[in-house]
């Protein structure tokens, strides 16, 4: 699979390139090298083209599952914490625990969105 290494001269790890590409099993990008997906580790990103790997439909219908599921338990949350009752009379720990739920939700929506965006158009 063709991937393109950067960020290998900030972690010291140029003259490694020809081993981890060896190990990882990882070919030099040739003309028309369009990344789709990337990963991140420390300084060094790896960028792959997945277009002909994934079923980018089957891939696009299962993010929107999971945004639904996130959005539905954003609005259950905000509700939840909206009701002054609840908040006065539920115990901290419960109020907190549906916080959490909001905050985790939030950043759930945000990822899920990003990588929706981030696959090719159909």
């Amino acid at each position: 699979m063709a991937a393109r290494l950067t960020g290998l001269e900030a972690g010291g790890l140029t003259d490694q390139e020809p081993l981890v590409r060896s190990l990882t099993r990882l070919d030099q990008p040739a003309d028309g090298f369009a990344p789709t997906a990337s990963l991140s580790v420390r300084t060094v990103t790896v960028e792959l083209d997945l277009s002909g790997a994934i079923d980018v439909a089957a891939e696009r219908a299962r993010l929107a599952k999971d945004l639904a599921v996130a959005q539905k338990e954003l609005q259950t949350a905000t509700a939840k914490l909206a009701n002054v009752d609840f908040v006065a009379r539920a115990p901290e720990p419960v109020v907190a625990k549906v916080r959490g739920r909001l905050t985790g939700a939030e950043a759930d929506i945000q990822r899920l969105s990003a990588q929706l965006d981030a696959l090719p158009a159909p």
